[in-house]
């Protein structure tokens, strides 16, 4: 990263990703899991602020056996918009 980049970590908007989201879930029911392990980014958990835990309720009410973890692994896309 260099000084005055723009750069960002995500991408869409935070109510656009939860309702896709819970489409996901949604599906994620007729497979009728018995546990589930599900690894979200730490940028993810940072953009998405008070309403990230909307993304866990929606797995966490379908799977009574549900672990969660959190990492730092989105590539982020730098927006160069330097002066020349």
């Amino acid at each position: 990263m260099h000084k005055d980049e723009e750069i960002r970590f995500t991408y869409g908007l935070p109510q656009h990703i939860l309702e896709l989201i819970k489409e996901d879930a949604d599906g994620f029911m007729s497979f009728a899991p018995q546990a589930m392990l599900m690894v979200i980014c730490m940028n993810r958990l940072i953009f998405l602020r008070e309403v990230e835990h909307f993304e866990t309720d929606y797995y966490r009410n379908l799977v009574s056996d549900a672990a969660f973890m959190h990492g730092n692994s989105e590539i982020f896309r730098s927006l160069n918009r330097r002066a020349s």
